[in-house]
């Protein structure tokens, strides 16, 4: 069975992922450059509003679209779907701290932990670009199609 294009109300209220987007781009760009000598300096000044940024996603879809799937969509597979989105968010949040904690007790000139570094930040980005495309291919299709989902999504985007 063919995906349906995304364009609906629930793509427009997610284009946080525009700016968690812009983030992954920038971390490829560091992979795609190789172990440069300021990939911590880029690194560092990235995290500052990263870490904001992801938690404020993560916030909207644990507050507002989660629910609304499993409100809206109560089957097993939507179920299924949205513990494992959680599940991966709780595993993002995680692999952050261990790239801050890593950017902030690295010792001068240690290309060791400047390798696990690249490795962390690879692993990381490919991860939570296969999130965004299960998202939007998965998630986002089915409350597009849900009457009672749109509803829901309207007095949110309409609301102060």
């Amino acid at each position: 069975m063919a995906k349906k294009k995304v364009d609906g109300r629930f793509l427009k209220i997610s284009r946080e992922h525009e700016i968690i987007n812009k983030y992954l781009q920038s971390f490829q760009e560091i992979i795609d450059q190789g172990m440069l000598a300021d990939t911590f300096s880029v690194v560092t000044d990235q995290m500052k509003t990263f870490r904001q940024d992801i938690e404020n996603h993560f916030e909207v879809e644990e507050l507002f679209l989660f629910p609304t799937a499993l409100l809206c969509i109560p089957s097993v597979p939507m179920i299924d779907l949205i513990l494992r989105l959680q599940k991966e968010h709780g595993m993002f949040l995680k692999d952050v701290e261990r790239i801050e904690e890593l950017v902030r007790s690295q010792p001068e000139g240690d290309k060791q932990i400047h390798e696990l570094l690249f490795t962390m930040i690879e692993n990381f980005t490919g991860l939570m670009e296969q999130h965004a495309r299960d998202e939007m291919n998965d998630l986002f299709p089915q409350l597009d199609d849900n009457k009672r989902a749109q509803e829901i999504i309207k007095d949110y985007t309409e609301s102060p």
